[in-house]
């Protein structure tokens, strides 16, 4: 698949560009914050590919053959408006400009075979854990600079094996593509909310209410800490997670993410399990390890992020005793989140907390 555009201003969906609006829901599309897909096929809309929306897939309305009519890239969509964005194509009711790019879909014996399936397997060591990527790997710190930075305003000395010039140094080989665009955005955006967040727990400001798409992004944040905190050595998430949250964005259906207050008595703690979870009659699932738990503290807060791999209509419950300590903001967040808790937990629970997921 080969898209071609005339010199100027960067189509949606081809190398560069950075906004545009959704062909769905006709808001803007930031390619660096939102999740999103490219849209391509006839003006018409009488055929359709759309591909971003999952590793090494692309979906068509007729999987079985391209049309003698000419192709387009037609621009891009949100993750979550592709239902909407295909009616509209099929409907007519899209205006397009008067020149778009040119889509070129090779099918049959010239297509080359594709690389052996390793969706199912941990990143590789020397790749970037996001899109497979071995060009440009930048050093990606899983506690960010900004975090550092932090922590010096707030009078810490950082020292130990795990910092470098007064700085947490504790890094992943990331390209530099997910590292400087989409991932760089996400922390900036985070940094947003954890500061205040801190600064509430703290009485250094009054409590905050965060709403649901904070939450969201918190969880997002905190997904993408947690799969840092596993590639970092012995990783068993599969790559494909990684790769479809780089798509998407959010979090996948299997995951669940907390937040709770911390009292820290260190600059960070993290502790990471793989584990197998047992089907509701008790047995065990024919892969192993079939899931995961990774704890970790920043500032004076502490997330918990447990996922599993059995995919589905599998899904994980909570059956924990830590109302008003610990809330869940993925994949229900609630309505509105009142901060800071009433009940924290501190180096004294943390072991408690870690063992609860089993």
């Amino acid at each position: 698949m080969t898209g071609r555009a005339d010199a100027g201003k960067v189509p949606a969906g081809m190398p560069g560009w950075r906004n545009a609006p959704c062909l769905g829901c006709g808001s803007k599309v930031v390619q660096s914050r939102d999740g999103w897909l490219i849209i391509g096929g006839t003006r018409s809309g009488s055929y359709l590919v759309a591909w971003g929306a999952m590793p090494r897939l692309i979906y068509a309305t007729d999987p079985a053959g391209v049309p003698g009519e000419k192709l387009f890239m037609l621009g891009v969509a949100h993750q979550s408006c592709i239902h909407t964005t295909r009616a509209r194509l099929e409907a007519g009711t899209v205006r397009f400009p008067a020149e778009l790019p040119d889509l070129e879909l090779e099918q049959g014996d010239q297509v080359p075979p594709l690389p052996l399936y390793m969706l199912d397997k941990p990143a590789e060591p020397g790749s970037c854990p996001f899109c497979d990527s071995r060009f440009l790997l930048t050093d990606e710190h899983i506690w960010p600079l900004w975090y550092s930075r932090e922590l010096q305003a707030r009078g810490a000395i950082l020292t130990g094996a795990a910092t470098k010039n007064n700085r947490i140094n504790i890094t992943i080989p990331v390209c530099d593509d997910c590292n400087n665009k989409w991932m760089s955005v996400l922390e900036g955006d985070v940094k947003e909310l954890l500061v205040p967040m801190a600064d509430a727990g703290a009485g250094a400001r009054e409590p905050i209410q965060l709403s649901v798409a904070q939450q969201i992004r918190l969880s997002t944040w905190a997904v993408k800490t947690a799969y840092l905190i596993d590639a970092y050595q012995g990783p068993v998430i599969p790559r494909g997670f990684l790769q479809e949250f780089a798509l998407k964005r959010v979090p996948n259906p299997w995951t669940m993410v907390w937040v709770g207050g911390y009292t820290p008595d260190v600059a960070l703690r993290a502790d990471k399990k793989a584990l197998d979870f047992l089907t509701s009659d008790g047995q065990p699932t024919k892969n192993s390890p079939n899931s995961f738990s990774i704890t970790f503290t920043i500032l004076n807060l502490v997330f918990q992020v447990v996922g599993h791999f059995n995919g589905g209509t599998w899904t994980l419950r909570d059956n924990r005793q830590y109302d008003g300590a610990l809330f869940e903001i993925w994949p229900n967040p609630a309505e509105k989140l009142s901060w800071p808790p009433s009940i924290g937990f501190s180096q004294i629970s943390w072991d408690a907390l870690v063992a609860s997921i089993s």
